[in-house]
């Protein structure tokens, strides 16, 4: 095969695509249609029968028994078989039938099954897992054969299938598929197959001819562009390949001439086709293509893997597109390529359809966002549905028992983590089941009121009306022990106190009946007793403290009795006695011995409110400031310090070693978005803590392996003690990123010393599981697209084993960072390992830009078409669901850097996620018809985890605030629950709802560092200060600003101030001194967008300033400095 690997490499931008090995890529395709002899099974007579698609070429043959007894084929994706057909070479030779058995990969099928009635992936069906190569079990088929002879000397046996329920899964009664869906497919016999003429597997797809156009040279105006290349198809078979007839109104086009006075002679056309259908083709000021005719694979099934893909492979540009997009919408339409593809009898041309983009461009969401007013968090929380209310976690930091405290004031307490991790606490949770919950009776009440003490501490009061009373009550928990003062900080297992007083008092003046109905539950409704407050469990022993109810009030205003498996309280609010106060103190652990209970009641709530008050007051306090004028954003980013240190529990024991959970009550050690948290730690100057939570990923390293085809766990990072969770393949360069931030952040050497042998040793990981994709490149040709990647293993959540993007983007990413920061500290091994890193970037960037130009174009809201970079670099198109495509997509290649925020592929994945992600009836939020022209922009440009999506940075790192400002504030409006200042995981099923493990601190460490991006973002050796402050922020009279904070350069400060309406913004920056950046970039967003006539450092004129920009640039700033921005 004559390859033009020179001219192929042209194709790209030299300093990324030149990386794509796209000779190796073509050999793969044309390899999966060779036989073990050689013989090409691409023939039409080989792919149909009957009608049907034959999709054995479009995988790999293969052979796993050693001693020759199966012969079989695997695929990329899971194909619905429903016959297969075999022909031996030798009629000679022929096994017995009793001999024969057909195989299948039993994966994920058909337990979790890809529907094929409709079109799916949104919400909750996202969270299915469709098989892969790894993870599974040879399962013999239930199969009819049928043996008959079709020429000779060969013999054919044909197989269908009996339904699956009937023998292979019976439990499943209402699934009788007569197909199998399988990844991985073969014959097998009791000894050695003879030689095999043909092995053929057909699904329910029929073949179909489509003819079309592709014209080239519509962006050739300027410069010569070399078309030379060939055509591909996937799924498919190409019939016929030539230049553009006489019948193609093409030539001329870009000019704008009439198609009917474009006609041309074949002989007119300089395309010249050659051998394998390829040809050459040179085009300036015109255009030029090919006519081209194939049989295509019709899919019955919707989410069917027998989609057929062309390619066209060429020298200027490669693209994908699919069948079923032409024959649905007529023509494609590629304007960064000068590409249009049109199928046989539309007129179509090139510049009659730039003509309609150019009318339509700013229908594509990404453009039309420019158009409108920059986002606010008002008009966001305008236009998000009314939300309902959930529980809040309540617990004291370093401890692991927490308390969740509902809307109705009940309360519930899990055994889970206490069972898992055995401690002090494990025995004496004496309670049947997981879940022990209290219950006050407040269930049919209104709740008229809840929010948590100063608007951000994790003590709750809640407010309900009924019956002419109101009922409040606060919340909080205590160590049993007392707070810990100064540095002190309690062990996991120390016991916690829930204590809670209600208030009571009449709304009028009318006498009411007040009163409270005391409730425990364990697997059912206890029976209660009662002695001079202590609620026992009745009938066990020892005796089991529920909990002490006491009050103030004297005795003869109220009454507290047992009855029916309750503890009721009464008490009649008159006119001289309105009010009344109970005090109930719930201790997580069963207390069974007196001297117990007398310690219990020796706390007081007053006291214990206060001290607990004050110790989370300068907990918040000790971290960094962010001040704006939204009181719900200030609230919730000192919210968070207590969300991240309740969810960052001690380690059971004696150490210092902490567990960052990312949810409170279920969630364990992810360790990727536990990183998420640390990190945020150590921006906000917790750095002793976060160094806490890094030491157990240092010390459990290797201790507990990542699923996937591996091999060896030594040097992972993920044993967090029995903590880890997920088995998420991004966690080890999540946890290697989040060392080298640590680093950045404190520029501790010495600290970095003790680390950097681990650190090392999980980057050698990498480079050594990499090294079994090179070679296993060479083996299969199939698998030459995983060149240099991690081989295949868990996504998020998802838990087949590919070669997910976001896994290897983030294994780079935190291998670069490491690396850099041993380099930069000075320390051995860091050049070599960024060396090595570069290397990894590179096969990243050439599997993906493969992957890309094999995967179907996709259509914008505007009508144009753009490249869509796959999540696995295997599928050839979407993905299933929207964690693999939306959450876990292409985006990621955008905020690791492993591309250039500004690169082409950057903003077509943008404008993908934007029109075709965010708001989708498969991938996203379904908004159609007059709503979506109301919501669009409040409701778009966020994922269905909101706030784990890294969607805002990439467009910072672009400069472009309004897009930032937007995903933001989208994405705090949908996920933020005011009443509790924290945010939901999911807001499904629908925008305004919940789900998921709260606290989920990780998706708030997101949302909190978004925030401090507006003011602070460190770029390599520079700092930016206000690159994206909502312009709104400062208008006249409002300040903002960021207060004590950590950066790469040491602490900080910024604060602005408007005086907008006499025509001045003023800065004042604290700047780090640690070591200074070389230069800080100071951005003024003028409320009205107003470009600054001059600017004062320090009182003197300044002229280092760029109006267009909005930035003042800063060099040697050592000390306080005063910036003023004018607007005469």
């Amino acid at each position: 095969m004559n390859i033009k690997f020179k001219a192929l490499i042209k194709a790209t931008k030299p300093q990324i695509y030149a990386l794509c090995t796209c000779a190796l890529c073509t050999f793969a395709f044309c390899s999966l249609h060779l036989s073990q002899d050689g013989e090409r099974f691409d023939r039409p007579e080989r792919l149909t029968a009957e009608g049907h698609v034959n999709v054995v070429p479009f995988g790999e043959l293969k052979k796993w028994d050693s001693q020759g007894k199966d012969y079989g084929v695997v695929w990329e994706d899971a194909r619905d078989i429903f016959r297969v057909v075999v022909r031996f070479a030798d009629s000679g030779t022929i096994p017995e039938t009793s001999s024969l058995r057909l195989e299948y990969w039993q994966s994920s099928w058909p337990h979790r099954r890809i529907p094929r009635d409709k079109i799916t992936g949104a919400g909750s069906s996202a969270w299915l897992n469709v098989g892969d190569w790894f993870q599974g079990k040879w399962l013999k088929a239930d199969t009819n054969l049928q043996v008959g002879a079709v020429r000779e000397p060969p013999l054919q046996y044909t197989f269908t299938f009996n339904p699956v329920n009937a023998k292979e899964f019976p439990p499943l009664l209402a699934f009788s598929a007569r197909y199998r869906s399988t990844l991985k497919l073969r014959l097998v016999a009791d000894r050695q197959l003879p030689a095999i003429d043909a092995f053929e597997a057909y699904t329910d797809s029929v073949f179909s001819r489509l003819e079309f156009e592709v014209e080239w040279g519509g962006a050739a105006q300027k410069q010569r562009q070399i078309w030379d290349g060939r055509l591909e198809v996937f799924n498919g078979v190409i019939e016929q390949v030539q230049p553009l007839s006489a019948a193609s109104p093409v030539r001329n086009s870009i000019n704008g001439e009439h198609p009917a006075k474009a006609k041309i002679s074949n002989g007119a056309s300089n395309v010249k086709v050659g051998p394998d259908y390829t040809w050459t083709s040179k085009v300036r000021e015109n255009t030029d293509g090919i006519r081209a005719r194939i049989l295509y694979a019709k899919a019955k099934a919707h989410n069917s893997f027998d989609e057929t893909v062309v390619t066209v492979r060429a020298e200027h540009e490669t693209f994908s597109f699919a069948a079923s997009d032409l024959i649905k919408y007529g023509h494609i339409f590629i304007p960064d390529f000068g590409i249009i593809v049109r199928r046989a009898g539309d007129n179509t041309t090139y510049r009659s359809a730039e003509k309609t983009w150019q009318k339509n461009k700013n229908k594509n969401i990404y453009t039309r966002v420019s158009s409108v007013p920059e986002q606010t968090l008002t008009r966001a929380w305008k236009d998000i549905p009314a939300k309902g209310n959930h529980y809040i976690p309540l617990s004291f930091e370093g401890g692991r028992q927490h308390f969740g405290v509902e809307a109705d004031g009940s309360v519930f307490c899990h055994y889970n983590w206490l069972s898992r991790k055995p401690g002090r606490d494990t025995k004496r949770c004496l309670y049947e089941g997981n879940t022990i919950r209290y219950r006050f009776g407040l269930s049919g009440a209104r709740l008229v009121d809840r929010h948590t003490i100063d608007g951000c501490l994790p003590m709750i009061v809640g407010e309900w009306e009924r019956g002419g009373v109101r009922y409040r009550q606060t919340a909080f928990v205590v160590p049993f022990s007392g707070v810990p003062g100064g540095s002190e900080r309690i062990y996991a297992d120390d016991t916690l106190v829930l204590i809670m007083r209600f208030e009571l008092r009449r709304l009028d003046n009318v006498d009411r009946q007040a009163g409270l109905n005391l409730e425990v539950i364990a697997r059912k409704p206890e029976q209660l007793t009662i002695d001079e407050g202590l609620i026992f469990a009745a009938g066990a022993e020892p005796k089991r403290l529920r909990m002490l109810v006491s009050s103030p009030d004297a005795p003869s205003l109220y009454s507290l009795t047992a009855q029916d498996k309750k503890v009721v309280y009464r008490a009649v609010l008159t006119k001289d006695d309105p009010k009344r106060t109970v005090e109930v103190a719930i201790p997580y652990i069963t207390l069974t011995e007196s001297r117990e209970w007398a310690k219990l009641r020796r706390i007081r709530f007053d006291e214990a409110f206060e001290t607990v008050r004050e110790y989370w007051r300068n907990r918040v306090q000790a971290g960094t400031q962010i001040i704006t004028p939204e009181p719900m954003i200030n609230d919730f980013y000192k919210a968070h310090v207590s969300h991240l240190l309740i969810n960052t529990e001690r380690e059971v024991g004696n150490s210092d070693r902490y567990m960052v959970k990312v949810g409170t009550f279920h969630y364990g050690v992810f360790s990727n978005e536990s990183c998420m948290m640390v990190s945020d730690l150590d921006r906000r100057g917790y750095h002793k803590r976060a160094e806490q939570a890094l030491e157990t990923w240092l010390h459990y390293q290797g201790t507990v392996g990542l699923p996937g085809n591996f091999s060896t766990a030594e040097g992972q990072f993920y044993g967090a003690a029995g903590y880890e969770a997920g088995g998420y393949n991004q966690h080890h360069g999540f946890v290697l990123w989040c060392l080298g931030e640590h680093y950045w952040y404190t520029r501790d050497v010495d600290w970095l010393k003790r680390a950097a042998p681990k650190i090392v040793k999980g980057c050698e990981w990498i480079i050594g599981e990499r090294k079994r994709t090179i070679l296993e490149a060479e083996r299969s040709p199939m698998r030459k697209i995983e060149r240099g990647l991690l081989p295949p293993g868990f996504l998020e959540d998802i838990k087949d084993w590919r070669s997910w993007l976001s896994t290897n983007v983030y294994s780079w990413w935190g291998m670069h960072n490491a690396a850099a920061a041993l380099d930069a500290a000075g320390l051995p091994e860091g050049k070599r390992l960024l060396k090595e890193a570069a290397a990894y970037r590179k096969d990243i960037l050439a599997a993906f830009t493969e992957a890309m130009r094999r995967s179907p174009v996709v259509r914008l809201r505007d009508g144009s078409w753009i490249p869509h970079v796959p999540p696995d670099v295997h599928r050839r198109g979407r993905t299933f669901g929207w964690i693999t495509e939306t959450l876990e997509g292409a985006i990621h290649m955008i905020r690791t850097g492993i591309i250039e925020p500004w690169d082409r592929i950057s903003t077509w994945i943008i404008k993908d996620f934007e029109d075709n992600l965010y708001i989708s009836e498969q991938y996203g939020y379904n908004i159609t018809g007059a709503e979506f022209e109301r919501y669009w922009f409040s409701r778009g440009g966020i994922s269905m985890q909101a706030n784990l999506l890294c969607n805002p940075i990439p467009y910072l790192l672009r400069d472009e605030p309004g897009h930032f400002l937007r995903a933001y504030f989208n994405a705090f409006a949908v996920s933020y629950f005011p009443d509790t200042r924290m945010m939901t995981e999911h807001a499904l099923p629908n925008i305004g709802d919940w789900r998921g493990d709260h606290y989920k601190a990780s998706d708030e460490a997101n949302s909190t560092y978004w925030l401090r991006m507006m003011f602070v973002q460190e770029r390599g050796d520079e700092l930016f200060l206000g690159s994206a402050v909502p312009r709104y922020w400062l208008a006249d009279g409002k300040h903002c600003g960021i207060e004590n904070a950590s950066t790469y350069f040491g602490p900080m400060s910024v604060k602005y101030e408007s005086q907008a309406d006499e025509g001045r913004i003023q800065m004042t920056i604290d700047p780090p001194r640690r070591n200074p950046p070389k230069r800080i970039l100071v951005r003024f967003r003028h409320p009205d967008g107003r470009r600054m006539t001059r600017c004062q450092v320090n009182g003197r004129a300044y002229n280092r300033f760029a109006p267009a920009k909005e930035l003042v640039v800063l060099t040697q700033c050592r000390k306080p400095t005063r910036i003023i921005a004018y607007y005469d």
